[in-house]
C-alpha cells in the first residue's frame, strides 16, 4: 500500500473552522479560539483515503506537530534529500509530526498522544519516561 492509500483522519473544514468564523492566517495562540476548533475536531473527525484528502480542500488533516525545547534551546534538524517529501529536501525543520491514524475505541484526546508518541518512536526513538518529562 503506497502512502496516498492510507487511510488518515481528517475533519470537514466547515466543521473546524465553525463556517470559517474561526479561520487565522500564522499562529493562532489565543487558548479560547485553540480550545473551540479542538472541540469541532474532537466532534467532526473520520477517516479518508490519504490521496482524496490531499486533494479535497474541504477537509483538513490534523497533524500532532511536536517542537523540542531545552531552556533557550529548539532542536532544529535538516531534511535529507533521501526523504520521502521531496518539498522538504535541504530545508530546516524545528519539530516532528505527521498524520493521524484511527484507533478503534479511544476518544479524540487519545488518538492524538498515540499518534505523537508514534512520531516521536519514528523520528527520534524517544522513550516514554523521556516524553514526560518534556511536556510543559
Amino acid at each position: 500500500m503506497g502512502k496516498m492509500d492510507e487511510m488518515i483522519l481528517v475533519v470537514p473544514r466547515e466543521n473546524v473552522f465553525a463556517n470559517e468564523t474561526l479561520t487565522f492566517q500564522g499562529v493562532n495562540s489565543d487558548g479560547e479560539t485553540i480550545g473551540k476548533i479542538m472541540a469541532h475536531i474532537e466532534r467532526h473527525f473520520s477517516e479518508m483515503r490519504r490521496g482524496d484528502a490531499e486533494e479535497d480542500p474541504a477537509f483538513k488533516q490534523p497533524i500532532p506537530y511536536v517542537v523540542i525545547k531545552r531552556e533557550d534551546e529548539i532542536f532544529v534538524y535538516e531534511r535529507l534529500v533521501g526523504g520521502g517529501e521531496t518539498r522538504l529536501h535541504n530545508k530546516l525543520s524545528l519539530g516532528f509530526g505527521g498524520h493521524m491514524n484511527f484507533a478503534e475505541g479511544l476518544d479524540f484526546s487519545d488518538i492524538l498522544k498515540l499518534n505523537t508518541d508514534r512520531e516521536l518512536d519514528e523520528e527520534l526513538q524517544i522513550e516514554e519516561s523521556d516524553k514526560e518529562k518534556m511536556v510543559t
